[in-house]
């Protein structure tokens, strides 16, 4: 399933293929806004 959460098409397309940068952008969403949240593991 293809998620469309950052707006950004690279961090969309990582957090869709990779269980764990989805984890880390939940995790981070604690902190931060839901778009920037989610973007951070393929920023990084």
């Amino acid at each position: 399933m293809e998620l469309h959460i950052t707006g950004d098409p690279a961090a969309d397309k990582l957090l869709s293929d990779d269980a764990f940068a989805l984890l880390t952008g939940m995790l981070l969403d604690q902190q931060v806004t839901m778009e920037s949240a989610f973007a951070g593991p393929e920023r990084s």
